[in-house]
């Protein structure tokens, strides 16, 4: 009776405060600790009890799941799930999901505040600037790719009433970092897709994404964030330092285009780094900003669905470790990364996180998938290119012999590399090795670049073949006399002529 008593007021507030949320999933779980259910019968659960789980429901205050044991209803509260072993093979991917959600710390969040509903619209305001702030990468094959992966992962929102809806979008950075905005929009860079190398690797970060989303962690951390600046004044900085990225990813594809000349090609390296440095630092403003630099709490809750997921799908368990592996050896390679301090790193737990999960000194990762490098190619590339442009010679070859070993490389890949062995090296062999590159992507590329043309030219002076140096020249002019005009298009015609005169008298 005393039983009965002590929860008639739940009972009595259920009947008009409660919120039940049906879901359609049954997961089936074993007790493994002794516990009593949270209903009227206060029922003793001994190990070794099979328990069907299935709604949850926020009783006066008190989240709770409904559960089938022994053929009978009963309620048991979340903080139990920890005495349960979960039987997860049986569950779709969507059911793992919403059993990683029952255990999270979402659940006793819900409990107290809802949706958070008004933070959730301030986060909204919030997003529209940051969306100023970046530069979308345009690949539509991309775009398609990593849909088709995000589905493979999160097949739809498991949890009834949850306000985000995941969708990922890429954008342009050099940097590998990550922004899991709260409404399931999740931005990732080119630089991380490019320091990746498995599918499987991608999964692993997308789950641990997906589950700071689905876990409400920005959420959290954005409301007890009381002292964060004025929104009006915080962005305005923010947007200036982005239109110069915003230039900086024009300029750099027009050189990719041929539209700078090759004497703005190098003068354009420094101003370049000094954008990626601006860009890099504010990165971990923004995120702190938008409730991103999440607790060592919350990347571990994170980092075990994430493996939880991993291992329900069949994929590699130390993909997450192998990609994180991948990020932290890309981030050391990065010049405007060593000169930030740990607080503004866009990961600043990684390296624990990476310790947590197992991480040795002499971690071995597995050999590119072709797959993935195919798909993720032009952002690689990409990347490559405003490496290269920084300076950072040594991780712009890494990313071409990625592309070149895949055989995914394009026109561009080996015009960069070419460019490359010019910039690095004055051995015979090596432009002998530039010049079979440029042949290779004259017989495969579905269109010329003009740039081909003087880039031939360049490796042909190297080589001291001034007649095959003086035919690519008229080439280019030719070429170019042809295209629309641009901006610095006659001074690179007349720099041509120049070049031709020049050759012609032998100089």
């Amino acid at each position: 009776m005393k039983y009965f008593l002590h929860f008639l007021p739940a009972l009595l507030l259920f009947s008009v405060n409660d919120v039940l949320l049906a879901q359609d999933y049954s997961i089936r779980a074993v007790v493994k600790e002794k516990f009593r259910t949270a209903d009227a019968s206060y029922e003793k659960l001994d190990a070794g009890t099979i328990v069907e789980l299935s709604d949850y429901r926020i009783i006066a205050g008190t989240p709770t799941i409904r559960a089938i044991i022994n053929g009978q209803e009963r309620m048991i509260s979340a903080f139990d799930l920890k005495h349960l072993d979960y039987q997860l093979n049986e569950l779709s991917v969507d059911g793992v999901w919403y059993q990683q959600f029952l255990q999270s710390s979402a659940l006793d969040q819900l409990s107290k505040r809802g949706w958070d509903q008004e933070v959730r619209r301030e986060l909204q305001e919030e997003y529209l600037s940051f969306n100023e702030t970046i530069t979308l990468f345009d690949d539509p094959y991309l775009d398609d790719y990593l849909n088709q992966v995000r589905l493979q992962l999160f097949p739809k929102q498991p949890v009834e009433k949850h306000p985000s809806v995941m969708r990922i979008r890429v954008y342009e950075s050099v940097e590998p970092g990550t922004f899991a905005c709260a409404n399931g929009d999740l931005f990732i860079s080119t630089g991380l897709l490019a320091a990746l190398q498995t599918k499987e690797e991608l999964l692993a970060i997308l789950a641990q994404e997906f589950a700071h989303i689905q876990f409400n962690h920005s959420v959290d951390n954005f409301r007890r964030n009381l002292s964060r600046e004025a929104r009006a004044a915080f962005w305005s900085g923010v947007i200036t330092v982005a239109a110069a990225v915003t230039e900086t990813a024009v300029a750099e594809q027009s050189i990719r285009n041929g539209t700078f000349s090759p004497v703005d090609l190098y003068a354009f390296g420094a101003f370049t780094e000094s954008i990626s440095l601006l860009s890099t630092a504010i990165a971990f403003q923004i995120a702190n900003r938008l409730g991103m630099e999440y607790s060592p709490e919350q990347e571990q809750e994170a980092d075990q669905t994430a493996i939880t997921l991993l291992q329900h799908l069949k994929a590699d368990n130390q993909a997450l470790l192998n990609a994180y592996t991948r990020i932290h050896e890309a981030q050391k390679k990065s010049r405007s990364f060593r000169l930030q301090t740990a607080e503004e790193h866009l990961y600043p737990h990684l390296y624990r996180q990476m310790l947590n999960l197992g991480y040795k000194s002499n971690q071995q990762l597995p050999a590119a998938d072709p797959a993935y490098i195919s798909a993720t190619a032009m952002a690689r590339r990409n990347t490559a290119w405003q490496e290269f442009l920084s300076g950072n010679y040594e991780r712009t070859q890494e990313l071409l012999t990625v592309q070149l070993d895949a055989d995914a490389a394009v026109l561009e890949d080996y015009m960069l590399q070419s460019v490359l062995l010019r910039q690095t090296s004055n051995d015979a062999g090596d432009m002998e090795r530039a010049m079979l590159l440029l042949r290779k992507a004259e017989q495969e590329a579905y269109a010329l670049s003009p740039e081909i043309h003087l880039e031939k030219a360049m490796v042909f002076m190297r080589l001291d073949e001034q007649e095959g140096a003086r035919r690519e020249l008229e080439s280019y002019r030719n070429a170019l006399k042809k295209t629309e005009n641009g901006d610095g298009q006659a001074d690179r015609i007349a720099w041509v002529t120049q070049m031709l005169e020049k050759l012609s008298r032998g100089r």
